[in-house]
């Protein structure tokens, strides 16, 4: 028999796992409200702009939603492991599944929630005067003066845009404009085409055979780069139209047919300089043995290049080539043939710009995966080389909306890059269990990255006094009027 002293011991060892237990079950409890309560954190920066608050003395401000996504993700993580037992492949696999038999719907609901969050940033940031004369007013009047008789006439260059962009794309908007006439019409527009585009990403990893967890966060990589927020952010421009439209071609291009020439001639619609891209993915058609497909890509951009750079834009300004080219490449000769000719008869310095800072952020906000999938980068080679070359520093350096058009090449090659290294994971490591938790380890690293990342590159302001207080004396402006005013009044000020 079992004395009162066994006894006693059982029940103090019951009471210490009892209260071991709740407290385990308290702090799982308390790691659930934290992770809900980062979410919110995050979303109410994302909605409301930056917040500060202090806590027991410690002053806490958030400007980016960045951080709190990340610990509300690792938190949920740790919740589902306390709480069901399930490891970090388990939970990689639960969840991959719940996507896969959702797949139909996945792109559609990242692109709303892409749109939302862009449409917020773009609203902002007009509405808080961030948007200026170069570019936005430029474009603007372009489209609005369409509708009015004057075809494609820019105010502030006081002659036809075509002059200094061919851009029919720019004519798709006439339409919207008749509905709502304002320079939110582009901006939103432009959002619409980013958000369009990360769901297209999305669909290019599926096609690839990467898992629906891999591929949101290869379109959160995209949205999150610091060259496409830059793009995003800086008014509205046709490069990042054009950006969207490659994505396009590159999703459809082993399908062939009218969706793969939709996206295409929509490409080469939104700037002159397209043509280098598109004769370039010509060029990776013929060689991957789509030859027919390939060798009308190349005609057709050709084709297209002519006629832009050789005939409309000279015709619709006053020279005989684009104003830009004399502005910014003049260092390396005299129109379009004397440039082309000094960047071929001078390959090491062609191969020193690919290897410039522009370049190495446009690879690293990939994570240098892109490197992995080398093919899928050759088509942007000559915009790179070319861009890279330009005497504009902000150009050279693919700052602003210059590495818009190079950024779906970038992203395709990290795709194929990751395809590249599951397939030698799965090689060195043949037992199913161990590539499960590598993959499990890969895709949530890759989460980690997006949600590390996740709007650090943009600006969550709120409207402050000092813009009311400028919407109000902008209002006192009689109709008509002539004012002289600062260079983030002029898209406000058109219309008075």
């Amino acid at each position: 028999m079992r004395g009162p002293e066994f006894r006693g011991m059982t029940e103090q060892h019951e009471s210490s796992s009892g209260t071991a237990g709740g407290g385990a079950a308290c702090l799982q409890g308390l790691a659930g409200l934290a992770a809900l309560f980062c979410a919110a954190l995050a979303l109410w920066v994302v909605v409301r702009g930056g917040v500060a608050f202090s806590v027991s003395g410690w002053h806490i401000q958030v400007t980016h939603p960045d951080r709190p996504a990340v610990l509300g993700l690792v938190l949920a993580s740790l919740v589902v492991w306390r709480k069901r037992g399930m490891g970090l492949t388990a939970q990689v696999a639960a969840a991959n599944d719940w996507l896969a038999r959702r797949d139909r719907w996945v792109p559609w609901v990242l692109a709303l929630g892409a749109f939302v969050f862009l449409a917020r940033i773009k609203a902002m940031d007009h509405w808080t005067f961030q948007t200026d004369a170069y570019d936005l007013a430029l474009y603007d009047t372009a489209v609005r003066n369409t509708l009015h008789g004057c075809f494609l006439f820019a105010d502030q260059l006081g002659r036809n845009f075509f002059s200094d962009h061919f851009s029919p794309i720019l004519l798709l908007f006439c339409p919207l404009y008749g509905l709502a006439d304002t320079p939110l019409t582009l901006m939103f527009g432009e959002a619409l085409a980013v958000a369009a585009g990360l769901g297209i990403l999305y669909r290019i990893a599926r096609q690839h055979g990467l898992s629906p967890l891999t591929g949101l966060a290869v379109a959160g990589l995209m949205l999150n780069h610091r060259q496409m927020a830059s793009a995003i952010l800086y008014d509205f421009h046709t490069e990042v139209l054009g950006a969207v439209f490659l994505l396009g071609c590159i999703w459809q291009w082993r399908r062939g047919g009218v969706g793969y020439w939709l996206f295409l001639l929509l490409a080469l619609a939104c700037k002159e300089d397209v043509p280098l891209y598109t004769a370039g993915l010509g060029a990776y058609v013929f060689l991957r043995g789509r030859r027919g497909l390939g060798l009308a890509t190349c005609a057709v951009s050709v084709a297209w290049a002519v006629a832009a750079w050789k005939f409309i834009i000279p015709l619709a300004g006053q020279g005989d080539i684009s104003p830009f080219v004399e502005a910014r490449w003049s260092h390396l000769g005299n129109g379009y043939g004397e440039v082309a000719w000094t960047l071929l008869r001078r390959p090491a310095y062609g191969l020193s710009l690919l290897v410039s800072p522009g370049v190495r952020d446009l690879l690293g906000g990939f994570g240098w995966l892109s490197l992995a999938g080398i093919e899928a980068l050759l088509p942007a080679l000559p915009g790179v080389v070319l861009n890279a070359s330009s005497s504009l520093e902000a150009q050279a350096g693919l700052q602003l909306y210059y590495a818009a058009p190079m950024l779906p090449f970038a992203a395709w090659g990290m795709v194929i890059g990751m395809v590249r290294v599951k397939n030698l994971v799965n090689r060195l490591h043949p037992r199913p269990a161990a590539r499960a938790r590598l993959g499990a380890a890969g895709a949530g690293l890759l989460l980690l990255a997006a949600a590390g990342t996740f709007g650090a590159h943009y600006p969550f302001d709120s409207v402050s006094p000092r813009v009311r207080e400028r919407h109000r004396i902008m209002r006192m402006l009689p109709e008509g009027a002539s004012v002289s005013a600062e260079s983030g009044f002029i898209p406000h000020l058109t219309r008075t």
